[in-house]
């Protein structure tokens, strides 16, 4: 699964829920460790996601993107590094979510620190978060 493929997701998302409760603390969707053929070396940590979004945001994780739903954030040892951006999309403007990559994560892309923080470079708006 592709940064981009999941914006994808959570803009389907944007049309569920979303009203009235306080955001939530980062829940993560673990790519490591779900169904997903070939495994990933990512996990996805959604910030600022109200109560009435979660439903829809695990399912999209597990049934879209194969991967485990976690009930907090992503375990970030090992990590290489995170990349920052807004959902956007239609979505709430303060939902964020972190792609957390490990060595050969994004398709291969992602190999070490460097290629990570270029990586991220390439989204709008992103900013890296070391480990």
């Amino acid at each position: 699964m592709t940064f981009r493929t999941l914006l994808i997701g959570m803009t389907l998302l944007a049309g569920c829920g979303g009203g009235g409760a306080a955001p939530s603390p980062a829940y993560g969707c673990d790519e490591r460790q779900g169904s997903a053929t070939p495994k990933r070396n990512e996990c996805v940590d959604y910030e600022n996601v109200a109560d009435a979004d979660l439903a829809g945001l695990q399912q999209s994780c597990e049934m879209v993107s194969g991967g485990r739903w976690v009930g907090g954030a992503c375990d970030h040892a090992g990590a290489i590094g995170g990349c920052r951006v807004a959902v956007g999309n239609g979505a709430p403007a303060t939902v964020t979510e972190v792609q957390w990559w490990w060595t050969g994560a994004a398709g291969g892309v992602v190999t070490d620190h460097a290629s990570a923080v270029r990586a991220c470079a390439s989204f709008a708006n992103s900013t890296f978060v070391e480990p």
